[in-house]
């Protein structure tokens, strides 16, 4: 049975890693650093997200306009937000 549980357990807090943010007004961006800020349109808070290594350079110049609205999937890795997906919402 503990078995079971510490397996329960395990599961239900790898999948806490991965988180989003609902809706997020791009702020500014910074095209050397691959990051960008927003703010958070339901709580207010200012987030800044980096993108992953090896992203590519044009893609990353077509997205994430500056005062588009984006729903925003990201982990936390040694203290900084890391993209893992967007949708544009408006």
């Amino acid at each position: 049975m503990l078995k079971k549980f510490l397996v329960l357990f395990l599961l239900l807090s790898s999948f806490s890693f991965s988180r989003f943010v609902n809706e997020c007004r791009i702020l500014s961006r910074d095209l050397y650093d691959y990051n960008f800020r927003c703010r958070s349109l339901e709580s207010g808070k200012i987030f800044t997200f980096h993108m992953p290594s090896g992203v590519n350079g044009y893609a990353w110049t077509e997205y994430h306009k500056i005062g588009r609205v984006y729903k925003i999937f990201f982990h936390e890795e040694y203290g900084s937000y890391i993209l893992e997906n967007s949708t544009f919402l408006y």
